[in-house]
């Protein structure tokens, strides 16, 4: 599939400033790219990253390296998901960053975050504080237009007809996901035999309907629930441990450098059908192990397990605990607790 070079924008005094993606690279000041939830901050990121000269790495990696030196060498480097370090206060990633950063000397740096996690106000000026009091450039991704969104659906699709349809759908309801790549993901999943949906619930139930499906025809496909029981085992364990990856070794082979979740004890949660499930399209799946495919839908599927399973008012009580163990929720957490707040009205129970 097609990548799309990216436009992005930022403002200042003298109003809004557009930018494309390699004018970045130019800037030695500290970047930081925010976008809502599957705009391709991290497909962006990888293709900076990819260019001579730069380095790229995931934010929970950088904090848990336990020698920083191998990431960089004398490259720039490109640092992904910031929102989704484990953190409980505002402005504690930030400063796990910066305590990384600091071990190399304060090289540039560009770093991307969900546009609701960054806390400008804290962040930049942490930032700032350690790089000369420079405050870092806070730029903004765009919305793919109207050609490039016909363009990644017939690609996806594989049917220009249906693109069509699609695309017009959704102007017509008018959800608010048409510039968002990961979305144009999730309609092209939509089967064709059922009424399209006209609310962001309905369309997540009907996208993991189909991404639910085995990708392999001559395996065994798991029943509905089993899949979407190890699924939301799995993308729980992810989401309130902060780890990045699930890995088929057992715990005492993974590098503490690298943190990830031992599949057998994520099974453990699941009656051991994780492994299974990771052959559906709702994972991702690759040589460093198994993660969700798209974020929001993870946060959908772990909020419908957890619901499921805090199903008494001790129960819940205890999980609400575990999101504001510090007081606030977490910036990482933040989807899965509003979705499982929205799950079940569990509060007047």
């Amino acid at each position: 599939m097609s990548y799309f070079r990216r436009k992005l924008w930022f403002a200042d005094r003298d109003g809004r400033h557009q930018l494309e993606q390699d004018d970045l690279l130019m800037r030695r000041k500290p970047i930081i790219v925010l976008g809502e939830p599957g705009m391709g901050k991290t497909k962006l990121l990888k293709e900076l990253g990819a260019k001579a000269g730069n380095a790229f790495c995931r934010a929970q990696k950088l904090i848990n390296q336990v020698r920083t030196e191998p990431l960089l060498g004398n490259a720039k480097l490109v640092i992904d998901a910031l929102d989704e370090v484990s953190a409980q206060s505002d402005g504690d990633a930030v400063n796990l960053v910066l305590r990384k950063l600091g071990e190399l000397g304060y090289p540039p740096f560009i770093l991307s975050c969900r546009v609701g996690e960054w806390r400008a106000a804290i962040s930049a000026q942490a930032i700032a504080d350690q790089y000369e009091d420079v405050p870092p450039l806070e730029v903004h991704l765009e919305p793919l237009d109207e050609d490039e969104q016909y363009e990644l659906l017939t690609q996806l699709t594989g049917d220009a007809k249906r693109a069509r349809v699609l695309l017009d759908h959704f102007r017509r309801f008018g959800l608010d996901f048409l510039g968002n790549p990961q979305a144009l993901e999730l309609f092209a999943a939509l089967p064709f035999d059922q009424p399209l949906p006209t609310t962001s619930g309905a369309l997540f139930e009907q996208a993991i309907e189909a991404l639910r499906k085995e990708q392999n025809q001559f395996k065994q496909e798991l029943p509905r629930e089993v899949v979407l029981d190890a699924a939301g085992a799995a993308f729980s364990a992810l989401i309130l441990s902060g780890i990045a990856r699930i890995v088929d070794q057992p715990s005492g082979t993974i590098d503490l450098a690298d943190k990830a979740l031992p599949l057998s004890e994520v099974e453990a949660f699941d009656h051991g059908h994780v492994k299974q499930a990771a052959n559906t399209k709702l994972f991702a799946t690759d040589r460093d192990g198994l993660s969700y495919a798209h974020r929001r839908i993870g946060e959908f599927v772990s909020a419908r397990w957890l619901a499921a399973r805090a199903d008494t008012r001790t129960k819940r009580q205890r999980l609400l605990q575990q999101f504001r163990s510090h007081g606030l929720v977490p910036a990482s957490l933040r989807g899965l607790h509003a979705g499982w707040r929205a799950t079940h009205s569990w509060q007047t129970r």
